[in-house]
């Protein structure tokens, strides 16, 4: 989405948000499927959820300099935020699924 022009830079960043927002959904299922992870795993994604966090913040948010739309940035930023209670980028949504 961010390097391939499939479609405007508006549609991309409307499906990457979608996607973002998915994610809660997704870690809702993982909770559920997953008992007893081994620790090394789950250190392992806390670990990267920081670097996860600023690739968005910056690689993502400047993939998309031709998107203009206010509020299609605004739900972006609120998506990627990690204080954001949509944001899943956070250690304890991490830490929550094991």
């Amino acid at each position: 989405m961010i390097k391939r022009k499939f479609a405007p830079p508006e549609r991309r960043l409307q499906l990457l948000i979608a996607r973002e927002k998915a994610m809660p959904a997704a870690l809702a299922e993982a909770r559920k499927n997953l008992e007893n992870p081994p620790r090394i795993y789950t250190d392992i994604a806390v670990e990267q959820i920081d670097g996860n966090r600023g690739f968005f913040q910056t690689a993502v948010a400047s993939a998309f300099p031709d998107v203009t739309d206010e509020a299609l940035l605004a739900e972006f930023k609120d998506a990627t935020t990690p204080s954001s209670p949509r944001s899943v980028s956070t250690r304890n949504g991490c830490r929550k699924i094991c």
